[in-house]
């Protein structure tokens, strides 16, 4: 849920939603009871339960003490004032209260539209005012250090809570302040939009599609979800993308195939995922447990479960078996299909197996572990990550091999199976390196690697 108040209307907003008021009516009579034979009471031989539940509907209030901050000053000086926002909400899991701008130009631009000049707000970090460049404007929390003010979409965090409020309201104030040089006179003007947003329980605002405020004077993380292959223009251009369902970041490539890959497994876990974050068609949504380990974190030992295991000791990612890392989808009943769905981010889905194989031609199997893809997963544990076998001579000696299993999108034509690949280099002094697609039940935990569908 969220409210929103923006400055250039006189009336406050505020906004009630999912209030449920119900009442219980008892109706007593009476009337006379004759008794004829004598009554013999037991003890029942049964009983049952019945839970009464009471859903309390969210409520939010957000109001501004002023709807339009007038300043005045001459040319070469700072001027600032306060605009001081009001929250009053019953959310369990508190608020998120937000600032952007309108659009996404953050310009306090002239009411002339023919006199070009402005106070601009496109800076790094915190300014105090003898800081702040000429023509130039800002919020701050304290008096002190004014952020630029975030464009439209990208709001910045002024308060964040997690626990219900204890009072009746809250207040923040919000002073704006502004560095004026050797400008035209007039009325320069720009809108700002103040949102409250109730918190899930995971801190964030409770919303889809969701919003991630960045802290203020930050700019949001690239995330995988805006991604476009585009961005990266040429084989081997990289970044490093956050994935906002958990706020994990993952590198990615553009690979000699012409595709745009995660150089990272995934490792996500104890989330409901959906179709505005993940992999999932519209109205879908999917429970992934939290990070639990069956016997061995490569061993999943039941049919059509959605365990998983994330290493976190050593960072190796994620294990999750066929049926998790489809989002629900790999059922033993599932024949000879590709997966439609994944736990991958929007915007991105498992590989297919001709994708990898297609990998494989563009890359030596010790690149594709060691090198650009970076398939090397690592740890001395089944079913998919780096394996080192001790010649005699350390780790380090002149034999030792690496694994690297992966699940595909595709179940196999008998249905208990799935497709996975598999990259296994094995050193020594004549070096012998090979990888191939190969065929899995269902049920190991093998890691999962991501390709852009955009």
């Amino acid at each position: 849920m969220k409210i929103s108040e923006q400055g250039e209307k006189d009336k406050k907003t505020s906004v009630f939603k999912n209030v449920g008021i119900f009442s219980v009516s008892l109706l007593a009579t009476a009337s006379a009871v004759y008794i004829y034979s004598p009554v013999i009471g037991s003890h029942a031989d049964s009983s049952a339960t019945a839970d009464i539940n009471l859903a309390v509907g969210e409520v939010m209030n957000l109001t501004l003490d002023t709807n339009a901050l007038n300043l005045s000053t001459n040319p070469n000086n700072f001027v600032s004032g306060t605009i001081n926002a009001t929250v009053s909400t019953n959310s369990q899991y508190g608020y998120t209260l937000t600032l952007e701008d309108v659009d996404n130009i953050s310009n306090l631009a002239h009411t002339n539209e023919n006199i070009d000049s402005a106070l601009t707000s496109d800076y790094l970090g915190s300014k105090t005012s003898s800081e702040m460049e000429d023509n130039t404007w800002g919020y701050a929390l304290n008096d002190t250090d004014f952020f630029k003010v975030p464009i439209n979409g990208s709001p910045a965090a002024l308060k964040r809570t997690n626990t219900p409020m204890t009072a009746a309201s809250e207040t923040t104030p919000v002073t704006f302040g502004a560095k004026v040089g050797n400008l035209t006179s007039g009325t320069y003007t720009d809108k700002v939009l103040f949102t409250i947003y109730a918190n899930g329980q995971n801190g964030r605002p409770n919303v889809n599609p969701p919003v991630i405020p960045t802290e203020p004077g930050e700019d949001p993380a690239p995330n995988f979800q805006s991604f476009t292959c585009t961005l990266l223009e040429n084989v081997g251009d990289s970044m490093v993308l956050e994935d906002i369902r958990d706020g994990n970041q993952y590198g990615v490539k553009k690979l000699k195939d012409g595709n745009c890959w995660m150089t990272d497994n995934l490792k996500i876990a104890g989330q409901t995922l959906d179709s505005y974050t993940s992999d999932l068609p519209d109205g879908v949504t999917y429970n992934l447990p939290s990070s639990i380990a069956i016997n061995t974190p490569g061993t999943f030992w039941n049919q059509d479960n959605n365990d998983v295991y994330v290493e976190t000791y050593y960072g190796f990612g994620g294990y999750y078996s066929f049926y998790g890392a489809t989002a629900g989808w790999g059922t033993v009943n599932v024949h000879d299909e590709y997966s439609p769905q994944s736990i991958c981010p929007k915007g991105w889905r498992l590989p297919t197996s001709d994708e990898y194989l297609t990998l494989a031609e563009h890359y030596h199997s010790a690149d594709l572990l060691l090198g650009e893809p970076k398939f090397m997963l690592g740890g001395e544990i089944a079913g998919g990550t780096l394996m080192v076998y001790d010649s005699g001579n350390g780790p380090y000696g002149p034999a030792y091999t690496y694994y690297g299993w992966y699940w595909s999108s595709k179940s196999l034509t008998n249905g208990t199976n799935a497709a996975f690949f598999n990259i296994d280099s094995h050193f020594n002094e004549n070096t012998n390196l090979y990888s191939f697609i190969g065929d899995s039940g269902k049920y190991p935990g093998f890691n999962v690697r991501c390709i852009s569908r955009r």
